[in-house]
């Protein structure tokens, strides 16, 4: 609390932080990870009416985590402009390591684009995220770890359009507690300080590939391994994976594709 305190002042008090009081732990698990979704959520609007911001659900919002840092900045009218243009809402998600095939830990939860649209709709106002009451209503709206069902399945049953970012372009370090880490999952460049020099701005959406889950009429059987092998969206064929654990599945379209013909083509079941 001391340290926020002091965070706050030194920022002049453009710093909103809430202390969440969790009902489980460790907070890692799936219920502290979706009371702590809810709660950022909370502290987002709490935040804007505090200070009469206008919303809009085109808004572009980033989530990450306090220990990481940034070495590019990011261009975020790039961001806006494809909220604004894209007929759907979205998010913008990472890989968690640069490995070809899909691993466990996939999508990350380092860092993520969303619209405020579709972070409402994964949690909405004086609800709990999915509207889930419980863990095990949670996990009936996908299957995997926690950040699948949320962030693809429970998008995907929501007509939120999901894409994995090119996010190696970010070059993410960790800052641990006693010092600087290695960068993310060995990709982060050396920085030799916290307040070392930026590069130049990235564009994390230049390319995008999409994913896509299974909807509420095929969730059982495809969680069980018995959904058809490929399926097809508005961005091409996708092909369906497996995680090497947590048990999760989704479908994840074999092209990557720029950003211009994604907006193009998410308007293409109007034409």
């Amino acid at each position: 609390m001391d340290t926020l305190g002091n965070a706050s002042g030194t920022l002049q008090h453009h710093l909103g932080y809430a202390i969440a009081n969790r009902s489980f732990d460790p907070p890692h698990s799936a219920e502290g990870i979706v009371q702590n979704w809810a709660a950022c959520a909370m502290v987002g609007r709490a935040v804007a009416r505090f200070h009469n911001l206008s919303t809009n659900p085109q808004d572009v919002i980033m989530l990450t985590r306090p220990d990481v840092i940034f070495a590019h900045p990011i261009k975020f009218p790039v961001l806006l402009a494809a909220a604004r243009r894209l007929n759907s809402h979205f998010t913008f998600l990472m890989r968690h390591g640069p490995e070809v095939g899909i691993i466990g830990n996939d999508p990350s939860e380092v860092a993520l684009f969303l619209d405020r649209g579709a972070y409402d709709a994964l949690c909405p106002e004086n609800a709990p995220c999915l509207n889930a009451q419980n863990v095990a209503q949670m996990q009936r709206q996908g299957c995997g770890h926690v950040f699948v069902t949320l962030l693809i399945h429970a998008a995907t049953t929501r007509n939120i359009s999901v894409f994995y970012t090119p996010w190696a372009k970010l070059r993410l370090r960790l800052h641990g507690l006693h010092g600087m880490r290695r960068g993310f999952n060995g990709l982060g460049p050396h920085m030799a300080e916290a307040n070392a020099y930026l590069a130049d701005t990235t564009d994390v959406a230049e390319t995008l590939q999409c994913v896509t889950g299974f909807d509420s009429a095929t969730q059982t059987s495809a969680c069980n391994s018995r959904a058809p092998l490929f399926t097809e969206t508005l961005w091409g064929r996708a092909r369906k994976v497996r995680m090497l654990n947590h048990g999760a599945q989704y479908y994840l379209c074999e092209q990557v594709s720029p950003l211009e013909q994604v907006i193009e083509k998410s308007w293409k079941k109007f034409v």
